[in-house]
């Protein structure tokens, strides 16, 4: 008898055949993918993202292999910066190259008047809340997180923030359980393993002093 994952995994790859037209298709092929998601999401944001999310983030869980992980990711994070208003989305794009320029106060005022313009938009407030942990605002970092997750409990890079956050406000126990949520989505990324170790190691040394 097939194990509950092996059962979703079949549960992706049909729904992914169906996506396509019934034409079979294997889940880590990256043109297909970003096709799919294009057609879905043509079709209307919320309709198509509530087809799509769902196994896109089943498939991220069950990768067996790091590459097809970072295809998926790409196209979830893809989703989440979608808006049907694409000025908007454009300046979210302008607010991300401030942010990774090191232009972190620019950035933040971006993300912020996105928030202004959408407050449901959880992908402005998530970038916001990364602006607000690099200029150091931890409890604002948090909050942010904390809304977005309000809005999309499987945001894994909210939930890694959150833990980014909550570890630089020590606490070390909430840290490791948010990382290892964001894990359990996103088991191949790299940076939510090193947040979780270094989160772990800080606890265990606290508790040994």
């Amino acid at each position: 008898m097939a194990t509950l994952q092996e059962q979703d995994q079949d549960q992706d790859q049909v729904t992914v055949a169906t996506l396509h037209g019934g034409k079979e298709t294997k889940e880590n092929d990256a043109t297909f993918l970003i096709d799919a998601v294009s057609t879905q999401l043509r079709s209307g944001l919320d309709e198509g993202r509530s087809k799509v999310m769902p196994h896109l983030l089943s498939m991220l869980m069950h990768a067996s292999r790091r590459q097809d992980a970072e295809v998926v990711e790409d196209i979830l994070s893809a989703c989440w910066r979608y808006h049907k208003d694409e000025s908007l989305s454009f300046r979210l794009e302008q607010g991300t190259r401030l942010l990774e320029a090191g232009k972190v106060d620019q950035a933040f005022l971006c993300f912020d008047a996105l928030v202004e313009l959408d407050p449901g938009w959880a992908e402005a407030r998530a970038k916001r809340a990364t602006a607000c942990f690099y200029r150091g605002e931890y409890e604002s970092c948090l909050d942010d997180a904390e809304e977005v997750l309000k809005e999309e409990p499987s945001h894994f890079t909210a939930l890694t923030g959150r833990g980014r956050a909550l570890y630089e406000l020590g606490d070390y126990g909430r840290a490791i359980e948010g990382f290892e949520e964001a894990l359990r989505i996103n088991p191949w990324n790299g940076v939510i393993v090193y947040s979780l170790q270094k989160a772990k190691a800080k606890q265990l040394a606290d508790s040994g002093s």
